[in-house]
């Protein structure tokens, strides 16, 4: 090699030495930028949703209370049941200003950490949903519950997760409802589609879009096992409703000493003794104790409420939800941990358990 063309290659090696650093750090200049565009953006849609959103009621909780009732209630379970949905409510406002000032930090792991702030709060949800049925509604009362949503949306109802709870849905049986109602959406998207178009034969695409439903229909209730469809069966047979209201009574001064959630939940009590460490909010504070007023409504009904034994209850109407103190406070339990506290704070007690 002759020492110009050495020195060509040494100069050309010292130039993308010297250069990648600056193209590197311009590169991420840009990115940040980007990010920092992208975050400002979500950040200020999130509180523009806080101001301008609408809540009817949710499924399984507020929703029982309005339109056509779904069961009679006491009137102080209507009460307690939409003192629970308000609680949700605002924690879900709660969490987009969390969000959003989370968003202001342009964090690089914003779609990571939205997509776990949505998981938090369907979970919250959930176990709010999980709480009515384990002891703001009495056994007869959720049951009912359960088979008016069924002969409302029969074999679709099979979709809904609290339902798929009741009838004890493997991962694989979820799966195959998944994969049935994605089939059923490719199929008949082009048909619904079509019949936006002048001149559609709409009678063929109507006979089209029937077909795929008795499809989806007959795939759906495929999935179920015997012993599932003997329960389907029994939960979609007209039963008559009872009017004889449950015991419902407001919790005593003795009864919330008695049921004082902080002496019966580690979860709780762990709240409750590092508040300080923790550092909740006031409205996190009122939040907790809307909760605990909530729960401790349905701990004391669950003591007074005299629902018939598994031996005693006709083999017409079986169980849907367990009724024990244990598995309601478990779900009082994850609506605080899920949708009162941070993400931060929730996993300080989650490792402290």
């Amino acid at each position: 090699m002759s020492r110009k063309t050495l020195t060509a290659a040494v100069m050309i090696c010292s130039t993308c030495y010297f250069c990648a650093p600056v193209m590197s750090q311009e590169q991420q200049a840009t990115e940040d930028s980007e990010r920092a565009r992208i975050t400002q953006e979500k950040s200020a849609s999130l509180r523009l949703n806080q101001k301008a959103f609408f809540h009817s009621g949710y499924l399984f909780i507020g929703d029982l209370l309005y339109g056509t009732p779904y069961v009679s209630m006491a009137d102080n379970q209507e009460r307690t049941i939409k003192r629970l949905d308000q609680l949700l409510f605002k924690t879900q406002l709660a969490s987009l200003d969390y969000d959003a000032d989370y968003l202001d930090t342009n964090p690089h792991d914003y779609k990571e950490y939205l997509e776990r702030s949505k998981r938090r709060h369907h979970a919250a949800v959930k176990h709010g949903q999980l709480m009515t049925f384990t002891g703001l509604l009495t056994e007869d009362q959720s049951r009912a519950v359960i088979q008016r949503y069924l002969s409302l949306r029969k074999w679709r109802a099979l979709h809904q997760e609290r339902v798929q709870d009741v009838f004890g849905f493997s991962d694989a049986q979820k799966t195959r409802l998944a994969r049935a109602q994605t089939q059923y959406g490719m199929s008949t998207a082009p048909l619904f589609i079509g019949s936006k178009r002048p001149g559609a034969n709409q009678a063929d695409l109507k006979a089209g879009i029937r077909l795929f439903e008795d499809e989806f229909r007959i795939a759906s209730l495929e999935v179920l096992t015997p012993a599932q469809k003997k329960k389907y069966a029994q939960l979609t047979a007209p039963q008559p409703l009872s009017d004889l209201l449950p015991s419902s009574p407001v919790p005593s001064e003795t009864d919330r000493e008695r049921l004082e959630l902080k002496k019966r939940s580690n979860v709780f009590q762990f709240i409750d003794q590092h508040k300080h460490r923790l550092k909740l909010s006031a409205e996190q504070n009122q939040l907790l104790d809307e909760l605990n007023a909530v729960t401790q409504c349905g701990l004391l009904w669950i003591e007074k409420t005299a629902d018939a034994s598994p031996t005693d209850r006709p083999q017409s109407t079986p169980a849907v939800f367990i009724h024990t103190q244990a598995e309601f406070l478990k779900h009082a339990e994850q609506v605080a941990v899920q949708g009162i506290l941070t993400e931060l704070q929730a996993r300080q007690v989650q490792d402290a358990r």
